[in-house]
């Protein structure tokens, strides 16, 4: 099939983007950035086209990139917040003259290459490696900064700008990168303001007082990007002590290695099979906030009933009763990075209790070792069968 006049510029101004970007000089990290998010407006209007609408508009223009989301908007393409933001700076750099530091340059190239690549693949059925050289999949798998050493990298840049403008941008883009590492296993677009609220219940404090803190944040960096406000260095600093304020308000200060991994929405059955025995069986998220695997080493159930030990787990379903299927295994069992529904059950049925099942118990999870999550089920949300 033959490709389009506007799809064959898309992925010229993409390769154009990258040499630019691998080209590591300040001109050239300017230019990544034009290059690139040109490349996205047009993918994106390629996709509209084939779904027969047009990317003209009544006054004889084509469609800005926020509108070709809008036009998309059936796609859910949980990318756009972050492609918008790629948007926005590039308006900055080109109407205000910014110059992107190198790490805020690599955030948004190495998020408009995921994008770029599912893209390719599930809405224009195009193979990324058929159209562009494998050199660049080699050459952008640089090892990266762990996760929060890259926010912090981030800030630490940004102290040392003079330019109020590329200050503020830079700080903004380490908030971002909180927001998706948090966001990173999520099917729905990362919300900023909800990512910190969300922090900030997950460490059992009251969200709502993070509101002054984040309408600050929000506020200046749209008049910057928005606007032809021009900040003072003064303000720009105030904005940089801001956002360490906000980041020490929810927990991240220098040094943090991420939330520990927790579990969420544990479901308990305990089972009488053939009036001889007990089994107990149920399922819980596992949610690895790390940007490596952990391993859950142990799984207990505690009630006022002596339970089985639960020795059979899986990431697929319910393992099988008394014997190991394909996708089950024995503890520990590794965890990658995100959300990810584990399911548990005894290996073996065996007598261990008769009378009354029990109004509530507990689950208590162990990560590496060391670190546990422990959650008390009611007896409304715990299945009893006899």
């Amino acid at each position: 099939m033959k490709q389009s006049p506007m799809f064959k510029h898309a992925i010229e101004s993409f390769q154009h983007g990258l040499e630019h970007y691998l080209d590591g000089s300040e001109r050239s990290r300017k230019f990544a950035l034009l290059h690139i998010d040109q490349a996205i407006e047009l993918m994106l209007k390629e996709k509209i086209v084939q779904l027969g609408k047009s990317i003209y508009k009544s006054d004889g223009t084509t469609l800005s990139l926020h509108e070709s989301f809008n036009s998309l908007k059936d796609l859910k393409l949980k990318e756009q917040p972050r492609l918008e933001e790629l948007h926005d700076l590039r308006n900055t750099v080109q109407h205000k003259g910014l110059t992107p530091d190198p790490d805020s340059t690599q955030f948004f190239i190495e998020i408009a290459n995921a994008f770029v690549k599912r893209f390719l693949k599930e809405e224009l059925d195009i193979s990324y490696d058929s159209i562009l050289s494998p050199k660049y999949s080699v050459l952008l798998q640089e090892e990266k900064l762990p996760e929060f050493e890259g926010v912090f990298s981030l800030l630490d840049a940004a102290e040392q700008k003079d330019n109020p403008v590329e200050k503020i941008i830079t700080v903004y883009t380490a908030l971002q990168r909180v927001v998706d590492i948090y966001s990173v296993t999520s099917d729905k677009k990362p919300s900023f303001r909800k990512t910190f609220k969300d922090i900030m219940s997950a460490n059992g404090n009251n969200p709502q007082t993070l509101k002054p803190y984040l309408t600050k944040i929000m506020i200046l960096r749209n008049n910057v990007v928005h606007s032809d406000y021009s900040p003072t260095i003064e303000e720009a600093d105030s904005y940089y002590q801001g956002a360490w304020a906000l980041l020490r308000k929810v927990g991240i200060t220098k040094g943090f290695k991420g939330y520990r991994p927790r579990i969420e929405e544990p479901k308990v059955s305990l089972c009488i099979h053939h009036s001889n025995g007990r089994d107990c069986c149920g399922s819980f998220v596992a949610f690895n906030p790390s940007s490596n695997p952990c391993d859950i080493t142990d799984i207990k159930l505690t009630s006022t009933i002596p339970l089985p030990q639960l020795n059979l787990v899986s990431l697929k379903n319910h393992p099988s009763r008394g014997k190991v299927r394909g996708t089950d295994q024995k503890l520990p069992l590794p965890i990658p990075p995100g959300r990810h529904r584990v399911y548990f059950r005894t290996e073996e049925v065996i007598e261990l209790y008769r009378g009354l099942l029990p109004k509530t118990t507990t689950i208590q999870v162990s990560f590496n070792k060391s670190k546990s999550e422990q959650k008390t089920l009611n007896k409304g949300d715990t299945h009893h069968y006899s």
